[in-house]
């Protein structure tokens, strides 16, 4: 049988042994902790922002502001005579509609800019790391700060006209088409994708209640017609007459709970 001085220093090697334990973890916590706090943001290896020279600006009016990263090639990236506001919409995959308290000089018509960056690497990188590197971009060269909301605000109900969708449902492994032999095109798409054209043309969220979401469809519309119709309030009429007479399907307007981007602090370019 164990004395009472043998008890006490086996139970003092366990609380030992335990603080010990205890304190590697802790260590190795913070190490882990430090090593997150020390990671950087991902960014291009080298970025030249500019202003554009107003002599070469274009009118905007022949293309539409789009969350859409078109100018990449390998591991550069271009754009010319872009906004700020069309720089965040790339970055954070929002519409315009959803970024509030940016300056005159930063909206849809505001001042334009040209952008070269390079990716480190001979690779092209993902889409979503262009995003990231974009913000970060953003953050240096615009000292951009914001923050992430919920607001109100004004958006369309996509839903069935009183007559039927003129909407024919293929099977879910067709693959997309678009056949322009006829004079009212064909197509064939996800509802999801043909929802996203729609609202490119809106000055608001398009929300789909059809209730036919999931499905691939063929259906004939035509998309030059769509895109001559404007955007934004102007467009409004005429695309809910296509969207109608085309379609089957009808725009509501009502106010909705949507994702906005708030403003805290931006600033014109640093130099390069």
């Amino acid at each position: 049988m164990e004395t009472q001085d043998e008890v006490m220093l086996r139970r003092g090697r366990k609380l030992s042994v335990w603080a010990a334990g205890i304190a590697m973890a802790v260590v190795g916590t913070a190490l882990l902790f430090g090593q997150t706090q020390a990671a950087k943001p991902l960014a291009f290896e080298i970025a030249s922002v500019k202003m554009s020279v107003i002599e070469n600006n274009h009118p905007q009016g022949f293309r539409l502001p789009s969350t859409v990263i078109r100018r990449i090639s390998g591991n550069r990236f271009t754009e010319s005579h872009i906004t700020l506001t069309e720089l965040i919409m790339q970055a954070y995959a929002v519409k315009d509609y959803q970024i509030f308290g940016l300056p005159g000089w930063g909206e849809w018509r505001g001042d334009q800019f040209d952008v070269v960056a390079k990716a480190a690497g001979s690779g092209t990188p993902s889409t979503s790391q262009v995003r990231l590197m974009l913000q970060t971009l953003l953050a240096e060269r615009f000292h951009l700060k914001l923050h992430r909301a919920v607001k109100e605000l004004p958006v369309y109900e996509l839903v069935v006209g009183r007559n039927g969708p003129k909407l024919k449902q293929v099977p879910n492994d067709t693959k997309p088409l678009t056949e322009k032999r006829q004079s009212l095109p064909t197509i064939r798409m996800p509802l999801q994708t043909l929802v996203t054209i729609i609202a490119m043309h809106l000055d608001r969220p398009v929300i789909d209640k059809t209730g036919l979401a999931g499905n691939i469809y063929e259906f004939q519309f035509d998309q030059v017609a769509l895109a001559n119709c404007g955007q934004g309030d102007e467009a409004l009429g005429c695309v809910s007459q296509m969207v109608q007479e085309q379609l089957g399907l009808k725009l509501n307007s009502r106010k909705d709970s949507a994702e906005a981007l708030m403003i805290d602090q931006v600033e014109k370019p640093t130099g390069n």
